[in-house]
Parts: C-alpha cells; sequence; structure tokens
C-alpha cells in the first residue's frame, strides 16, 4: 500500500472519497494530503497504510487549480453554493484578467468565512452554520503562478498555482473587489499536487483513481535521494541502530529513501555523519534481497 491518486468528483465530499478507499482497500489507515470542497473536483492524494507515516512530506506540497470565477454576485461561502450578500455591475472581463496579475506573488488572504479553519478552538464553518460573525485573521500564502481566459461575459477562468492552505474562494472574492464588482467562485478544479496531475490517474487505471508505491512517490518530491542498502544493514535499521554515512561523509541535508532490493526500509537523512530516522517501515517476514 502507498500514495493513491484519486480523481474526485463533484458532489463527493472528501470524506466520503477517503471513506471509499477505506472500504476498498480493507483498513482504517487511510490519511489525507489536502482536502477538496464538495463542489470541486480532481486530484486528491492519499496515503493508505504504512505510507500514512509518511504525511508530513506530502502535506504542504504546492497546487494547481483550474478555477471558474463569476462576477456581478458575491456569497456567504464565497461560492455558487452560498447565499447571495450583494450584487454589482460586471467588469469588463479584459479588464478583470489584467486586475488578476496583482494577487501574483506572495499576498495576505483573508479565508472564507464558511471553511475548516480553527477559530478560538472551532471551525470557522461551525461558527458560520451559527450565525456568528468571526473575525478571521489574514494569512500569507503565495500565487507562483496565474494565467487567465475569459469564458464568457461574465466568467473568467484562472489556472493558479499556488502554496498549500491558498484558497481559491478567497481569490475570487478578493478579485471582484478589486475591480469594484462582485465575484463567487463558480467551478474548481485540482489538477496538480506537488508532482503528482490528475491526467495520471487515468494513465494508470480505468478507476478514478491509480496507485504509486510510496518510496517511488517519495523520489518524485525535491530533497529525496534513493539509497541502496544490504540484508545487514537494513537489518540495522529496522532495529533504529546507527548507520555511518558511506565513506564516513558528514553529509547533510535531504532526506534518504533507503531500500533493500525492492524492500523499502526507512525514510531518514544523513546528520553528522550517522543516519538520522524519520520513518523505519516493517520489516518483511520473508528475506528479499
Amino acid at each position: 500500500m502507498g500514495v493513491v491518486l484519486l480523481d474526485k468528483a463533484e458532489g463527493e465530499t472528501s470524506f466520503s472519497a477517503l471513506g471509499n478507499l477505506k472500504r476498498r482497500f480493507n483498513t482504517k489507515r487511510i490519511g489525507h494530503t489536502g482536502t477538496l470542497d464538495p463542489l470541486a473536483t480532481g486530484l486528491l492524494v492519499a496515503l493508505v497504510g504504512p505510507a500514512t507515516r509518511c504525511a508530513r512530506f506530502f502535506s504542504s506540497l504546492d497546487k494547481v487549480y483550474v478555477a471558474d470565477i463569476r462576477f456581478g454576485s458575491e456569497t456567504d461561502t464565497d461560492d455558487c453554493t452560498g447565499q447571495i450578500l450583494k450584487t454589482a455591475p460586471v467588469p469588463v472581463m479584459e479588464s478583470a484578467a489584467d486586475a488578476a496579475v496583482a494577487f501574483l506573488g506572495e499576498i495576505r488572504q483573508i479565508p472564507p468565512a464558511y471553511s475548516a479553519i480553527h477559530v478560538d478552538g472551532r471551525r470557522a464553518y461551525e461558527r458560520a452554520r451559527a450565525g456568528e460573525t468571526t473575525e478571521i485573521p489574514a494569512r500569507q500564502v503565495t500565487i507562483h503562478e496565474l494565467a487567465s481566459e475569459i469564458i464568457d461575459e461574465v466568467t473568467l477562468r484562472l489556472t493558479v498555482g499556488c502554496s498549500s492552505g491558498t484558497y481559491i474562494r478567497s481569490l475570487a472574492r478578493d478579485l471582484g473587489r478589486a475591480v469594484g464588482s462582485a465575484a463567487h467562485l463558480s467551478a474548481l478544479r485540482r489538477t496538480g499536487v506537488g508532482p503528482f496531475h490528475v491526467d495520471e490517474v487515468s494513465k494508470m487505471a480505468e478507476t478514478q483513481l491509480g496507485e504509486v508505491e510510496i518510496g517511488a512517490a517519495l523520489l518524485r518530491l525535491d530533497g529525496f535521494s534513493e539509497l541502496s542498502v544490504d540484508w545487514t544493514v537494513a537489518t540495522t535499521m529496522w532495529n533504529g541502530g546507527r548507520v555511518p554515512a558511506p565513506g564516513g561523509s558528514a553529509e547533510t541535508g535531504g532526506r534518504v529513501v533507503a531500500r533493500c532490493g525492492d524492500v523499502l526500509v526507512s525514510i531518514g537523512r544523513w546528520q553528522d555523519g550517522f543516519y538520522d530516522y524519520d520513518v523505519v517501515f516493517p520489516k518483511p517476514e520473508i528475506r528479499n534481497d
């Protein structure tokens, strides 16, 4: 078991999608690397079984979205599922596209009132549903890439590459305000999470999901390299023993995926000339090196 790439359908909750994976793989050990709103479709990256111990390496990966922003009204949820709070004249779409460029780079963004972030110990959406007015602090996020396409006289499509924690609903709301109008998110699809792309799902399987072995998935992340070890060193690692760096090197830095043949042994890094453990995987019952 390892990394599962899932193309979530519109209207499905991330919780439901993960529940389906639990039943499919007959395990309760399922972790996610970032959920999607029911409105959104696209890539969910889930971790199954022992791979859940590697969640920290996937949780802050950049994301890529394709977002349709509809101008003329703002809603309480900042998307098309909410109640309209105000309306405003629709701007010329070319002007909206030009204004979107200003959101490139590091920006401060206030998450939607209906979001899962905690405010004084409670989820923001719980407070919103209870009719409470909550002041949500702004957070710094980064928009790495942004491209626009005019869909019609009221809709602008943005392709957004951004840091983890960015709310595209907030981007839609703020763009509407920036052009003196009002706007909300009308459609959203996540196409990328770090090095993983939603197109891989259909290439790997006829269903809406595909699997990647956890070691192979980690090696696609920045800063990871592979280390081949023999059974003796692997056994030392399974026992948590000290493993010196090859050649006595005092190398530090990126993480290492240790394998013995086709068996994944551990994840760690060289620190002061020795292997510093992050994760040790279960030792196989049958030697296979």
